[in-house]
């Protein structure tokens, strides 16, 4: 009965022993699965960080804000929406300040209008009249 015990006591130490081997297999199989599934969703937001910079870099250059596509950190669309908005603002208020602004601009007087005419009478008539203002 003894023997029995022993080799009793034996099976159930080698099914204990092969169902730790099992379980340890399984745990290696799951923590391979789970590194995985860890590089896969590095890989995927990766893309998306890199489809996300490429809507930026479209977006502005639709605004035609292209040249500022370096500089601008955005996380998210909505913040994308209000940095053109802001951009296109200084834009316009430095395309305004910068615009034509004639310096020492002179009106043309009837007398040099009359010599680039070649004009004579119109040159001393515009002489006269100034005399004869009251």
């Amino acid at each position: 009965m003894e023997e029995a015990k022993q080799e009793q006591i034996e099976k159930n130490d080698n099914v204990e022993e092969s169902q730790n081997n099992n379980n340890e297999e399984i745990v290696v199989e799951v923590g391979k699965e789970e590194k995985s599934l860890e590089d896969a969703q590095k890989a995927l937001e990766e893309k998306e960080a890199q489809l996300f910079k490429k809507e930026v870099e479209l977006t502005l250059k639709d605004a035609g804000l292209a040249d500022f596509a370096e500089i601008i950190n955005i996380k998210d669309a909505e913040e994308l929406k209000t940095t053109i908005d802001k951009l296109n603002k200084i834009i316009n208020a430095r395309k305004i300040d910068s615009s034509f602004k004639p310096d020492g601009h002179k009106q043309v007087d009837k007398y040099a209008q009359a010599e680039k005419q070649g004009n004579v009478l119109g040159m001393i008539e515009s002489k006269l009249s100034g005399l004869f203002k009251s």
